[in-house]
């Protein structure tokens, strides 16, 4: 009798760590809402959502540097939208000027504002900054990485504009003859610009087009990592219910067992 009231309680002890053991893992988990919360949980899901994890936190930054992207090039169109204002300005100055009735006095007034134009059509084009950087001086290849993985990136090249390269450094609108010839220098002008901003829009909408697949990604992976991480909250409430009865039930009978051993004897029996 004393050998099995001893096995029963050893049996009892060992039912009331465990059910507490399992009882806080499940704890854990219920506080969590996570199932595998290190690699001992579950080792082969566990380096299966490590990746998982990696990868979601490429695509999120992928898609930040596509935002930054956007928001370069919506600098560089803003600049360039100024220039092409005081271009169509410029054309229109020359069209006057290019017309035989009016006098000296009257072009170089002209003059003076087509001068001042491109003036400061050079000065906002050098003075034009992203994050620190000139962005129309034509000097880098700017690479945006818009992509989780290696090589996933998109080359924008924007052209240097400033009155030189756009081939209107030297002209003036002093004498109808040479009013004339600005029109069609201006037009060149023009011509880059709208090829410039067509490039622009471009980029923009091959950025656009990457978040929007990106975002795709992001859900799917959040989806796939949702289905090996996350607990089922009902099933582990059942888990923790059932072993806290059993815990319950193991300090019922260790208790029994100090204070009572002939009862406990006569149970078990």
């Amino acid at each position: 009798m004393k050998i099995n009231h001893n096995i029963s309680a050893v049996r009892a002890m060992y039912q009331l760590t465990r059910s507490n053991d399992i009882m806080g893992k499940s704890l854990s988990k219920l506080s969590s809402g996570k199932q595998i919360e290190s690699a001992q949980d579950e080792p082969s899901n566990y380096g299966v959502s490590a990746k998982l994890r990696d990868q979601l936190k490429g695509l999120e930054m992928a898609k930040r540097n596509a935002m930054d992207g956007i928001s370069y090039l919506q600098t560089v169109e803003g600049t360039v939208e100024e220039v092409t204002s005081m271009i169509q300005r410029m054309r229109e100055l020359s069209v006057k000027s290019a017309n035989g009735s009016y006098e000296l006095i009257d072009r170089e007034n002209m003059n003076n504002e087509f001068v001042a134009l491109r003036e400061e059509i050079d000065r906002i084009t050098k003075d034009a900054e992203f994050n620190g950087r000139s962005v129309l001086d034509g000097a880098i290849s700017i690479k945006i990485h818009s992509g989780a993985n290696m090589n996933e990136r998109m080359d924008v090249d924007i052209p240097e504009i400033n009155s030189v390269t756009m081939g209107l450094d030297t002209i003036d609108i002093l004498s109808s003859a040479n009013a004339n010839d600005a029109i069609g220098l201006v037009d060149d002008a023009m011509k880059v610009l709208m090829k410039t901003r067509s490039q622009i829009g471009a980029y923009q909408n091959n950025l656009e087009s990457s978040i929007t697949k990106l975002d795709g990604s992001v859900e799917t992976f959040t989806k796939s990592l949702s289905k090996i991480e996350d607990v089922d909250m009902a099933l582990e409430m059942v888990e923790y219910t059932k072993h806290q009865l059993l815990s319950q039930a193991g300090t019922a009978i260790l208790s029994q067992a100090n204070s009572r051993p002939e009862s406990l004897l006569k149970i078990l029996n």
